[in-house]
Order: C-alpha cells, then sequence, then structure tokens
C-alpha cells in the first residue's frame, strides 16, 4: 500500500489486514477463499508492481461487491470516468485457476449498451410510469430516454448513461437515492444526487439557482448527465415553439423571462465544461440551442 491514492482509501487497508489474518488462521485458506479481489494501480500500467492483493473471499457476490467499491471509491475521487480511466484505481476478480472473472476498467468504462441499461430503461418507466410532459399527453419517460440517448449517441460509459436515464426519479417519484445504489452501485447515485433538486418544496427561482450554483462544482461525469437532461428540454421547447409559438410558455411554472434568465445561466456553467472534453459537442450543442431560443 505504498501509492498515497491507496492509503486514503482505510477501509482497502482493512480487508488487507483481514485477509492477513484468515491466512494464517486456516491452513486450507485458498481452498476456503477461493476468490482473490485485487487492486491495479492503474498509474504503474498494469506492470508487474502495479497489482496488490486486498483479500479472498468465499463467494463471487463477496469478492465483486468489495472489487466494485475499490473502483467506485477511485472513481468518486477522480469525478470522471474518462479522467480515471487509465490513471486510478480499480478492483478486479480472479478465480481459483487465475482467471479474471470481474473487471472494475471493464465495468465503468464499457460503453455500447449493457443488460444493466436495459434494467435501468425498465427501472426508469416503471417509476415514472402514469406520468406525462407537462401540458401533453405525452409519457414523461420520452424525456430520460432522450437525454439517455443524448449521451449514447457520443459514445459515453453505460454507467453515466444509466444515471441520465435514471435522473428525475428521486426528484419525481417515490425512487430514493438507497434503491439506486442498491440496484446500480454507489457511483450511479452519486451522480443522480448531484443533478437533482434537494429541496422540491423551494420556489421556483430558489430550486432553479441551486442547480446553477451545484453545476459549479459538479463532477465532470454529472455535468455530461445535467448537460443531455437540458439539451433534451430545450429541443423540445425549440420544436414546440415553432408549433405554437409563445403559447408554449404556458406550459411552464415560469414565465418566459425567468426561462431565458435560467437557461443563459445554465449554458455560461455549463460552457466552462466545454474547453478540453472529449464530449465537449454536447455542451456547444447546448448553448447553441440556447441561442437558437432565447437569442
Amino acid at each position: 500500500m505504498e501509492n498515497q491514492y491507496k492509503d486514503d482509501v482505510e477501509w482497502v487497508i482493512r480487508q488487507v489486514e483481514q485477509d492477513k489474518a484468515n491466512e494464517a488462521r486456516y491452513p486450507d485458506y485458498k481452498e476456503r477463499f477461493p476468490y482473490e479481489v485485487v487492486l491495479v494501480d492503474q498509474y504503474q500500467g498494469h506492470c508487474e508492481y502495479g497489482y496488490d492483493t486486498v483479500s479472498r473471499y468465499a463467494s463471487l457476490e463477496e469478492a465483486i461487491a468489495s472489487a466494485r467499491k475499490i473502483t467506485e471509491e477511485a472513481l468518486l475521487i477522480s469525478g470522471s470516468v474518462n479522467s480515471w480511466h487509465g490513471m486510478g484505481d480499480a478492483g478486479l476478480v480472479y478465480d481459483s485457476s487465475g482467471k479474471l472473472v470481474w473487471d472494475g476498467v471493464r465495468e465503468y468504462t464499457y460503453c455500447s449498451g449493457s443488460a444493466e441499461v436495459f434494467m435501468a430503461v425498465e427501472f426508469a418507466t416503471k417509476a415514472h410510469s402514469g406520468q406525462f410532459r407537462k401540458k401533453t399527453n405525452i409519457p414523461y419517460i420520452v424525456h430520460p430516454l432522450g437525454a439517455a440517448q443524448i449521451l449514447m449517441e457520443l459514445n459515453c460509459p453505460n454507467k453515466i448513461v444509466i444515471a441520465s436515464l435514471l435522473h428525475d426519479t428521486v426528484e419525481d417519484t417515490v425512487v430514493t437515492y438507497q434503491d439506486i445504489e442498491e440496484a446500480f452501485g454507489r457511483y450511479v447515485a452519486e451522480l443522480v444526487k448531484q443533478v437533482s433538486e434537494p429541496d422540491k418544496e423551494a420556489s421556483w427561482k430558489g430550486r432553479k439557482t441551486c442547480t446553477i450554483e451545484t453545476l459549479k462544482t459538479a463532477s465532470c461525469d454529472a455535468a455530461l448527465v445535467a448537460c443531455a437532461d437540458k439539451l433534451d428540454n430545450i429541443r423540445s421547447i425549440r420544436r414546440d415553439y415553432g408549433k405554437l409559438g409563445e403559447k408554449v410558455w404556458e406550459r411552464f411554472n415560469a414565465s418566459k423571462e425567468d426561462q431565458r434568465w435560467y437557461y443563459w445561466a445554465l449554458a455560461e456553467v455549463l460552457s466552462g465544461y466545454e474547453k478540453g472534453s472529449v464530449y465537449a459537442p454536447i455542451f456547444t450543442e447546448f448553448i447553441s440551442e440556447v441561442k437558437a431560443v432565447f437569442g
């Protein structure tokens, strides 16, 4: 545990100490605990010295839970799947034959859809059942699906796409952050928390001001989820404005001028994420759509 990054994760050190105690206690140690969790230090490029055994576990489920926690702790520190990949720590699980059976790097950087994405679609659809877009007969689920599509078209990792699918569930349904963490992991739950309004009872202006202030310090991945959400919304407004003209603003709880203030404030904050990002097109397009609608 020489790496400073690892020293910050105290629970990992406790796992290592427990593992040493188990090895001394059980003569059949490796047979009793066949699944090995390894912490790979990607700063060292997956070389011989880049791996440390954390602990061994009796079941695959326990081992994956430990390796997932290692990976998610590293992600929460870095704030971005993109910046973390190849630059931090991740958990791996090997079985008794030495075969790699779970890989934190792959799990958290994989794109192109997965069974978990489909689970998130079902989860969000069930959560938003019976809800509609403001003053329309359009099922609400089309909005998180639209936001997720924006991210998938940018080839964003699945975890970010999943957070996008779930981004309104805590705000607008009975779903809790704990529900999301249990189903999709702590990292997804933390992303949803960063893009959710904390106080639904506050005034419209108060809630939107809170959103803007939160985005100023949000992680890069949370900013992506927020931008996809707002981009899908502003696209919808622009389409409807073409059909309804000024009447479109009657759908909202705030006036056109208030909406103008909000979207321009969002554009200003999100423009800070635009420069140097591999996902710059999403931020650029959002700013362009705001200009198209509000001038």
